[in-house]
């Protein structure tokens, strides 16, 4: 489920959004069976399940997410909007679970954020590593 502002508009200076671009991620999709939705006008109740989806992804692999999708005080405020996320599921025991949420965070092994670029997981490299489409490196 790829989520983003239909707009466009795209906060280039957040790390989680390192070599984002719409119309590559959208041709590498293309082949796949996958939603896209415009974030800027998800309902509440259907932002909360998709957020809900994101945070059981990042309890089960460790990983931080919310501040990736807005602030330490304001997390998720940029979720699928000025942040675009790529959800992944698989069927699990017959339901859809989220494997998969990109752009997500690694943890250094203290609890505490690292701010280096390299430590992100950004959509755009998930999409270059399934081999959907070539990103520049």
């Amino acid at each position: 489920m790829f989520v983003h502002a239909a707009d466009g508009l795209v906060a280039m200076e957040r790390l989680g959004n390192a070599g984002y671009d719409r119309e590559r991620v959208l041709a590498g999709l293309a082949e796949y069976e996958c939603e896209e939705i415009d974030g800027s006008r998800l309902t509440e109740k259907a932002r909360k399940a998709l957020i809900k989806d994101a945070r059981s992804f990042s309890m089960r692999k460790h990983v931080i997410v919310g501040d990736v999708f807005g602030s330490n005080q304001h997390p998720w405020t940029e979720f699928g909007t000025a942040v675009p996320a790529l959800l992944v599921y698989e069927l699990v025991e017959g339901q859809p679970s989220c494997v998969g949420l990109y752009p997500h965070q690694a943890l250094d092994g203290h609890f505490h954020t690292i701010p280096e670029e390299g430590h992100y997981h950004t959509i755009a490299a998930y999409v270059s590593e399934l081999g959907l489409t070539s990103y520049p490196g």
